[in-house]
């Protein structure tokens, strides 16, 4: 199952550098942790100072509740996330008492698509165009989702 979670960033550059330097590297017992709940896959993206989180899992592991009861049990996990918090802040739009927005409650699917390619628009001929590291300026048309990761991961712009 995809679970999709907002949060956002304190609005501070070089705190947004060294939440950056951490995630690019997570602690192994991290890993593990996420891992051993029945998380399969996770992306980050982030736009100024917004997160967004997609994070897959495995139904027949993954049980958020029981999630949250070992993140508050474990030390290493705990002191991770309190780190974490130095960085992060709730949004405009995050319940009360909560950390981040998107318990399955909060944050609504507007739209989908899949299954086919987008044309990704040059911003000056408006003809399709490619600006992807290490994808092939040939290349003029790109998954949804693959220019989402563009646009967000600072990988892509238009051209």
């Amino acid at each position: 199952m995809r679970h999709c979670l907002a949060l956002d960033l304190k609005d501070d550059p070089a705190l947004i550098a060294e939440y950056e330097a951490y995630h690019r590297d997570i602690w192994p017992e991290v890993r593990a942790h996420l891992h051993a709940h029945g998380v399969t896959g996770m992306e980050i993206y982030r736009l100024g100072t917004r997160m967004v989180m997609l994070m897959e899992t495995d139904d027949a592991r993954y049980d958020a509740e029981a999630m949250a009861a070992a993140t508050r049990s474990d030390p290493k996990i705990r002191a991770w996330e309190e780190l974490m918090w130095k960085f992060q802040a709730p949004t405009p739009w995050t319940p009360e008492g909560e950390k981040v927005a998107g318990d399955g409650s909060d944050i609504q699917a507007v739209g989908a698509c899949g299954g086919f390619d987008i044309p990704f628009l040059s911003a000056a001929t408006r003809r399709p165009a490619m600006a992807v590291a290490g994808r092939s300026p040939k290349r003029r048309f790109m998954s949804l989702s693959a220019l989402i990761h563009a646009l967000l991961s600072g990988q892509g712009a238009w051209v």
